[in-house]
C-alpha cells in the first residue's frame, strides 16, 4: 500500500502539470505484449467455442456428404419443427414481457431505497442465484400440484370446490421460467439505474414537469440501456431453458432447447437456425446499445461509482407492497426446498410428513447406491476451482487489453469474447458434444475433468471480463505510467499497483466464475462418461419424485456453501475497498 500511495501522489503531481517530461520518458506501449498474452484466450475460444460451432455448421450442410439445404428446410418449415418454434417464440415473448413488467418496479425500488429495505430486496433477488435452478424448478411441482399450496389455498378459501390442474401446462412452465430468469432482468435494470443522477429529476420537476412526465421523459429513457441488456439476457436464457419445460410441462410445452440435446445433422441445422436468430439480436444490441450496460452491471457488483438515488415517489407504500409480492414469489421455491429437505417422506409431497435429517445423513455417508454425492461434489469443487483460476487469469488479460490497449479492432474482439454469454448454452454444449464425438484427439476428454473445465471456462469468461473491465476503467492509467517512469518493470506494476486495487473486483469475479461452473448442467450432461459425475448432474438425475427430498437436501447444502462463500467474498471486498480508498 505504501508503494501504491507513492505512485498515486506522483500521479497527482503529473495531473497537475508537474513532471510531464518524466511521464513521457516512462511511457511504454503494452499493445504488442498484451496481444501476445491474449494467445491462450484466443486458443481457448477457438478450440472450445468457434471450432465446435464451425463443425456443427459443416454438419448442417450435409457434413462429409454432398452439399444440401434439405436439413435447413426441414428445420425451419417442417411440420414438427414449426410447432417447436411456435412454442419457443411464445415462451420467450411471454417470459421476457413479464420479467420486464415485474423486474422494472423491483429495480426502481432498489435504486430509490437505502438501508435495510434495499438489503432485504437485494437478498431476495440474489438468493435464487445460489439455489440450483433444477431444484427450484422441481419444487414447483409440489407448489402447483393438485395437493400443493395453491390448490390448498383455493379450496380452503372456497374459491374452487375441487383442485384445479395447473401442473404440466403452459402456465406452469411460464411460472418456472419467470421465477428463474427474473433476477437477471432486475440486476441489469438496477445496474443501469444506479448511475442516473437524481438532479435530472429535480431539474425536470423545477421546470414544471410532474412526477409522471418527469419519469416518462427523463428517467425511463436513461434506464433503457439496462432494460435492453436485461431483455437480451432473458431472451437468450429462455431459448436455452430446458428444465422448466421438461419438469413442469408435457411434450406440447417443450421448445427448441428440449430437442437440441444430442447429435445428428438435423440437430446441427436446428442449432444453426437458433444461433442465427440469437446472433442477429446480439449484433443489433452491440450496434445500437453497446456493452456499457453490461459493464455497469460489473460496477454494481463491485460497488464502484457511488449510485445516485432517484427521488422517492409519494406512492412508496403501494410500490413496496408490489415489490414484496415479487420477492415472495422469488423466494418461495427456496423456502420450499429447505422445508422438503427435512421431509420424512421419500417423495416430494405436501404437506410434510414428519421431520428427519435422514437425507443429510445419506449425503455424507453416500447411502444412495445409484448416486455418489460426495464424489460428485468433489469433482464439481475441483472443476470450479480450476475454472475460477483460469477465468481470472485470462479474463484479467482480456480486460486490460480492452481498457488500456490502443490496438485497432478492440470492439470486434470485445464482441468475440462476450459471445459465449449470448450464444445459448444448449447450442454450445451440443456443438462441443459433436466435436468431441467426431474428433479422435478430443474424444479422450469425454468424462474427464479437463474436458469440462475448458468449456466451463469459456462460459465463465464473459462474467469475469464484465467485472474486471468495470474495475479497470476506474483505475487511473497515469499510475501505471508513473510506475514505468520510476523504473518498475511490468510484473512489478501488476503486482504492486494494479492488483491491490483489483482485489475487490477479483473476489467478486472469482465467485461468479465458480458459481457458473458449479451450477452448470447441460455441458456436463452431454460430455459425461460412465463413472464420472458432477453435483449438478446428480441433481438433474434427482429431479424425479423418488429422489426429491435427497435433491432438496443437497440443494440446501449448496445454498449454505454458496451463501457462506458470498458472505466471505463480500466482507473481503468491503475491507479491501476501504483499505484502497484510505488516504
Amino acid at each position: 500500500m505504501a508503494v501504491l500511495g507513492s505512485v498515486r501522489r506522483a500521479a497527482v503531481g503529473i495531473r497537475n502539470g508537474e513532471g510531464r517530461a518524466l511521464l513521457r520518458a516512462g511511457w511504454v506501449r503494452w499493445d504488442g505484449n498484451t496481444l501476445l498474452l491474449l494467445t491462450p484466450v484466443i486458443a481457448l475460444l477457438a478450440i472450445f467455442f468457434v471450432v465446435p460451432l464451425v463443425s456443427v455448421l459443416e454438419a448442417s450442410f450435409g457434413g462429409r456428404g454432398p452439399f444440401t439445404l434439405d436439413l435447413y428446410e426441414k428445420a425451419i418449415f417442417g411440420s414438427i419443427t414449426r410447432v417447436w418454434w411456435e412454442i419457443t417464440i411464445e415462451q420467450t415473448v411471454v417470459t421476457t414481457v413479464l420479467c420486464l413488467a415485474l423486474g422494472y418496479p423491483v429495480a426502481y425500488y432498489l435504486a430509490s431505497s437505502t438501508g435495510w429495505r434495499r438489503t432485504l430486496v437485494l437478498m431476495a433477488v440474489v438468493i435464487p442465484f445460489l439455489t440450483h435452478f433444477v431444484a427450484q424448478t422441481s419444487i414447483w411441482r409440489v407448489i402447483l400440484g393438485r395437493r400443493g399450496w395453491i390448490n390448498e389455498a383455493l379450496t380452503g378459501l372456497g374459491i374452487v370446490d375441487e383442485p384445479i390442474s395447473i401442473l404440466f401446462s403452459g402456465p406452469a412452465v411460464q411460472i418456472g421460467l419467470i421465477q428463474t430468469l427474473l433476477p437477471f432482468m432486475v440486476l441489469c435494470i438496477y445496474a443501469g439505474m444506479r448511475g442516473i443522477p437524481r438532479s435530472f429529476m429535480m431539474v425536470a420537476n423545477n421546470l414544471g414537469a410532474g412526477p409522471v412526465r418527469s419519469f416518462l421523459r427523463v428517467y425511463l429513457p436513461m434506464s433503457m440501456p439496462g432494460v435492453w441488456a436485461g431483455t437480451l439476457l432473458v431472451v437468450v436464457l429462455t431459448i436455452s431453458s430446458f428444465a422448466a419445460p421438461d419438469i413442469l410441462g408435457n411434450v406440447p410445452h417443450r421448445g427448441i432447447a428440449s430437442h437440441l440435446r444430442g447429435g445428428g445433422q438435423f440437430n446441427s441445422a436446428l442449432a444453426m437456425v437458433t444461433l442465427a436468430g440469437v446472433l442477429v439480436s446480439y449484433l443489433a444490441f452491440v450496434r445500437w446499445v453497446g456493452f456499457r450496460p453490461l459493464y455497469q452491471a460489473g460496477e454494481a457488483l463491485t460497488g464502484l461509482r457511488g449510485e445516485e438515488r432517484v427521488q422517492p415517489s409519494r406512492r412508496r407504500t403501494l410500490l413496496g407492497l408490489g415489490v414484496g409480492v415479487v420477492c415472495a414469489y422469488l423466494l418461495l421455491p427456496t423456502v420450499m426446498v429447505v422445508m422438503m429437505s427435512f421431509s420424512n417422506s421419500s417423495f416430494l409431497v405436501f404437506p410434510l410428513r414428519g421431520f428427519t435429517l435422514k437425507w443429510y445423513g445419506d449425503y455424507f455417508t453416500s447411502a444412495d447406491p445409484l448416486l455418489d454425492w460426495p464424489g460428485a461434489t468433489f469433482n464439481s469443487l475441483v472443476i470450479g476451482v480450476m475454472v475460477t483460476a483460469l477465468a481470472l487469469v485470462m479474463g484479467g488479460v482480456v480486460s486490460y487489453f480492452l481498457v488500456r490497449s490502443r490496438a485497432p479492432g478492440r470492439g470486434m474482439f470485445n464482441s468475440f469474447v462476450m459471445a459465449p454469454l449470448v450464444v445459448p448454452t444448449v447450442v454450445t454444449a451440443g456443438a462441443l458434444f459433436h466435436l468431441y464425438f467426431h474428433s479422435e484427439i478430443l474424444r479422450h476428454l469425454l468424462g474427464t475433468i479437463p474436458g469440462i473445465v475448458f468449456p466451463h471456462t469459456v462460459l465463465a469468461l464473459p462474467y469475469v471480463i464484465i467485472v474486471l473491465t468495470a474495475a479497470l476503467r476506474n483505475i487511473d492509467p497515469i499510475q501505471e505510467r508513473v510506475a514505468l517512469s520510476l523504473g518498475a518493470n511490468r510484473l512489478t506494476i501488476v503486482r504492486r499497483v494494479l492488483l491491490p486495487q483489483l482485489y475487490p473486483a477479483l473476489s467478486i469475479a472469482g465467485f461468479l466464475a465458480f458459481l457458473v461452473s458449479f451450477n452448470e448442467v447441460i455441458v456436463a450432461l452431454l460430455l459425461k462418461a460412465r463413472g464420472f459425475e458432477t453435483l449438478p448432474m446428480n441433481i438433474w438425475s434427482g429431479r424425479s419424485a423418488e429422489y426429491g427430498p435427497m435433491m432438496s437436501a443437497v440443494s440446501v447444502l449448496v445454498l449454505l456453501g454458496a451463501g457462506a462463500l458470498l458472505a466471505i467474498v463480500w466482507t473481503v471486498r468491503r475491507r479491501l475497498s476501504r483499505n484502497i480508498n484510505a488516504p
